[in-house]
């Protein structure tokens, strides 16, 4: 029977910012759940297409967990209680499987997704170039409230954006390794802009 206890029940908060939301990208509805590297811990991912949240949970375990994961609708969870909870526990019983945080306090009963997740390590640059590219404000706005909600320390939420030209833009939270966002670059027919001239050094 698949079971997981998840330590950084954050982690799950912030990928469910991150799910698509419509039906044509079925598997893109919900999280990647699947085991880390070396089968230790768990990696966390959702992506809309747009921006992706990508959390490993080193202390997360994970029994009788397919080795491609499972994409879990989390989105229809109650975000709010994941971002408070210590710890959840998912199980499998009578194909559905239940999430509960440490305090005994379901949060749902659900269904995996059908499907398989789409390669999300096809999109990971390798490196970064450092030229400026638009980036969408609505998603900065997604990941100005992940920042607020796995940071270290309240008010400690500081990103880290490493611009990538028109490739993926790497998007950290000062002080945190276990997590890692990423943000593509929206098309512009405007040039990007430089410093204005009005704006001087002194």
């Amino acid at each position: 029977m698949p079971k997981a206890i998840f330590t950084k029940p954050t982690a799950l908060y912030a990928a469910s910012l991150c799910v698509h939301t419509e039906t044509t990208r079925y598997s893109l509805c919900g999280v990647q759940i699947e085991p880390g590297p070396g089968g230790v811990g768990a990696l966390i991912v959702a992506t809309n297409g747009h921006i992706m949240s990508c959390a490993y949970d080193i202390d997360a375990s994970l029994t009788d967990w397919p080795a491609t994961g499972f994409i879990l609708p989390i989105h229809k969870l109650q975000a709010g209680l994941l971002a408070k909870a210590t710890t959840v526990d998912v199980t499998w019983q009578d194909n559905m499987l239940s999430m509960t945080t440490k305090q005994g306090l379901v949060i749902t009963d659900c269904t995996p997704i059908d499907g398989s997740y789409p390669d999300w390590k096809r999109i990971i640059p390798s490196s970064t170039d450092g030229v400026a590219r638009p980036l969408a404000a609505k998603y900065l706005t997604i990941l100005a409230k992940i920042a607020a909600a796995v940071a270290y320390l309240p008010g400690k939420s500081n990103l880290v954006i490493q611009h990538n030209g028109e490739r993926v833009a790497l998007i950290s939270v000062d002080g945190v390794d276990w997590w890692q966002g990423f943000l593509m670059s929206v098309r512009s027919d405007k040039p990007v802009p430089n410093k204005p001239a009005w704006i001087t050094a002194t």
